[in-house]
């Protein structure tokens, strides 16, 4: 057998690497391929998320209006309760006051009452008429 001269056994060293980076790169292609799809399906997704996002952005500050308005109608009511319950409050302390005399003048007229005008009066219903 002769021996192969370097220059075809480089040449075909050349052959066989030139074929591997063709195959390569069509594999490559292929791949490039698939992540260009993908990339298309990943940028619908990212436009979904930001649609996503600003909707509920305007929900986020809807709600926050919600929770304003009824903070300040809570407040206004509360008020209101607080002004009903002082007004109960001075209404209820009135009508212990006049309880109060009522049972003052009560007692006073149970004390007088036999050494008032109405004292025979009294006895003759009794049968005691003198």
């Amino acid at each position: 057998m002769s021996p192969l001269p370097l220059g075809m056994i480089v040449e075909s060293l050349v052959a066989v690497l030139l074929v591997l980076t063709i195959v390569y790169c069509i594999v490559l292609n292929r791949r490039l391929k698939m992540f260009r799809a993908n990339e298309e399906d990943l940028r619908a997704t990212i436009s979904e998320l930001v649609t996503a996002t600003e909707i509920a952005e305007r929900a986020i500050i809807g709600l926050k209006a919600t929770a304003s308005d009824c903070d300040k109608t809570l407040a206004h009511r509360l008020r209101q309760a607080e002004k009903f319950n002082a007004d109960l409050a001075e209404q209820l302390d009135a009508g212990e006051s006049l309880m109060n005399r009522i049972a003052r003048i009560t007692e006073a007229g149970r004390v007088s009452e036999p050494a008032g005008r109405f004292g025979d009066l009294g006895r003759v219903r009794r049968g005691q008429a003198a």
